[in-house]
């Protein structure tokens, strides 16, 4: 009987041992509840402001218009300057500086000539460097105008083209066909870019094509200098604009010109930010410096361009230590038609 009990034992021992080694081997199941989608991170704030370089400060009261330019289209192609992405911009730090102005048409569209003068060059830059680095523009045309700014003489860039029109030493007119409108080069969308130079055809000898362009009938357009107490510009400040009878619409949104030496303001009017295309009215600028909210009435009057020199100076708040800025991306944003004003 001993023995039996023993045996007995042993089996049960056994049995019990395996048992534990199979629940080791089998892991109990763990209950899963509804999935959660991953927290998005929390948006980093746009960096405070910090005052830039001293800013050339020409007398604006002894400027004059110089519209040398006609518009690049006939009707019923786009006209309009696309004003999100305007001269020395970065698109609120999202793109490439900006040295020139977008105008957006579908592919094909002819392309005009803005100006008398004598072509330099026509074709592909794929050699060559005309920007930032070569078959930036893709295919392009450079015009020297016959005009003469200051003495200097002046050149007129049409960059992303389908089709060049023209040829090396070819005297043009205003209106003569230049090509059509693609986008060639670094272009994620079918448009014309367009460059003023003054002095040399080099890419860091633009000025704002919005002070050369001829504005449409019954519009005129705002340039202004915003500036702390010191001169010093208040580089990428964001600026709202508003019809006066309207301050709860938002009309436009720019951003003021990058401190970077590529970047130049017009040799007369020594301007940080513009906006075009604007119907003669009332308007109220809006920006925000630091902790200071500051508005400024203005009247656009037709063919006309208002100047304002808006200084506002700096206080604490805005001026954090300085850190490293993010590489600038190497591309263009792609184009988009205007969002409709009210």
């Amino acid at each position: 009987m001993r023995v039996v009990c023993i045996a007995f034992l042993l089996l049960i021992m056994l049995i019990t041992a395996a048992g534990k080694a199979t629940a080791q081997e089998t892991p109990t199941p763990v209950a899963t509840g509804t999935p959660r989608p991953t927290p998005a991170a929390t948006p980093t704030p746009r960096s405070l402001l910090r005052p830039g370089r001293v800013w050339p400060t020409p007398d604006p009261s002894q400027a004059h218009e110089h519209f040398w330019l006609a518009r690049p289209f006939a009707p019923p192609a786009e006209d309009d300057i696309e004003y999100w992405y305007p001269y020395g911009s970065t698109g609120a730090g999202q793109y490439l500086i900006h040295h020139g102005v977008d105008i957006g048409n579908p592919m094909g569209t002819p392309i005009l000539s803005v100006a008398p003068g004598r072509v330099i060059v026509a074709g592909e830059d794929l050699t060559t460097t005309y920007g930032l680095t070569t078959n930036f523009y893709g295919r392009l045309v450079v015009v020297e105008l016959n005009q003469r700014w200051n003495d200097q003489p002046v050149f007129v860039l049409y960059g992303h083209l389908q089709t060049a029109a023209v040829t090396i030493g070819q005297e043009i007119q205003t209106g003569d066909r230049i090509g059509t409108v693609g986008m060639a080069g670094i272009a994620l969308g079918p448009h014309l870019h367009l460059e003023v130079r003054v002095g040399k055809n080099t890419y860091d000898s633009v000025r704002n094509p919005d002070l050369w362009l001829r504005p449409f009938s019954g519009q005129g357009l705002i340039a202004g200098r915003l500036i702390d107490d010191k001169g010093r510009t208040w580089p990428e400040a964001r600026i709202l604009i508003y019809k006066a009878e309207r301050r709860d619409r938002i009309w436009r949104e720019l951003y003021t010109y990058v401190d970077d030496p590529s970047i130049s303001p017009d040799d007369a009017w020594g301007e940080n930010f513009s906006i075009p295309d604007l119907l003669a009215g009332d308007y109220v600028l809006e920006t925000k410096i630091g902790n200071r909210l500051e508005t400024l009435p203005v009247t656009v009057r037709p063919g006309e361009i208002t100047f304002v020199i808006w200084q506002i100076p700096a206080d604490g708040s805005s001026l954090p230590s300085p850190t490293p800025r993010a590489p600038r991306p190497t591309y263009p944003p792609p184009m988009r038609r205007p969002l409709p004003m009210l």
